[in-house]
């Protein structure tokens, strides 16, 4: 179970999966990524949606985007 305050164990992360759509806090959660990560790859292209004044990210939009920047990486 996470602790609030520290960093998540590989053990209590969940996988991204592609045909899912994950409110911001959720996929914070699920991912294990906190929230300047998060800032800094939407800055650098991960989509999101915005709806009813919360903030969404599809799991096929994070596959992506992360394929994206293995390709930038090489």
């Amino acid at each position: 179970m996470p602790v609030p305050g520290r960093p998540p164990r590989v053990r209590d992360l969940q996988p991204i999966e592609m045909t899912k759509i994950y409110p911001l806090g959720v996929f914070e959660e699920h991912s294990g990524l906190g929230k300047h990560s998060l800032r800094s790859m939407r800055r650098a292209g991960l989509r999101t949606i915005k709806a009813g004044g919360r903030t969404f990210i599809r799991g096929c939009d994070f596959h992506e985007f992360l394929g994206d920047s293995q390709r930038g990486d090489q």
